[in-house]
């Protein structure tokens, strides 16, 4: 029972933090003229990821999700 419990409080926080970027994200998407992912600047970006500062995160990062 107590699981459950838990289970419902953070499936409520998560549908909670979601429903609170939204705004933000639609408003990033109308000044954008579109959807960021998967979009052509996306892929114009990923290239500038693997050379940049951050391109040892950018590939290690995704590790631990594989296993």
């Amino acid at each position: 029972m107590k699981r459950r419990r838990v289970t419902i409080i953070r499936a409520g926080l998560t549908l909670l933090v979601l429903a609170l970027a939204l705004p933000g994200s639609m408003r990033d998407a109308f000044d954008r003229g579109g959807i960021y992912l998967f979009s052509r600047a996306f892929f114009e970006d990923i290239p500038k990821r693997l050379a940049g500062p951050g391109r040892f995160r950018f590939i290690l990062q995704p590790l631990p999700a594989g296993r």
